[in-house]
């Protein structure tokens, strides 16, 4: 999720390497876009930075917010208030 909100590989400007490898082992950990919507942020720490794996979202978790950004993109408001939609930053994307 950081690839596509930097538009940049993990760690391009690194040498990948074992001192890398072992940045990464001891918390280093890829930057988002200047522009990344704090909900996308949530979301990545959610899915892939959370060590207790029983604390990751569900496929079907997953689905639910990708339909949610769907229809808060295309201003579907009777849709968004299905999810209990109250802001805007999801249009912002």
């Amino acid at each position: 999720m950081g690839v596509l909100s930097s538009e940049n590989p993990y760690f391009y400007n690194k040498k990948h390497n074992l001192s890398l490898a072992l940045a990464i082992c001891n918390g280093l950990s890829s930057k988002f876009g200047i522009k990344t919507p704090e909900f996308y942020k949530k979301l990545a720490y959610k899915c892939t930075m959370n060590a207790n794996s029983n604390e990751r979202p569900t496929v079907e978790e997953l689905y639910n917010i990708f339909l949610f950004w769907h229809y808060s993109i295309k201003g579907e408001k009777d849709k968004e208030e299905n999810f209990g939609y109250k802001g805007k930053d999801v249009i912002s994307i």
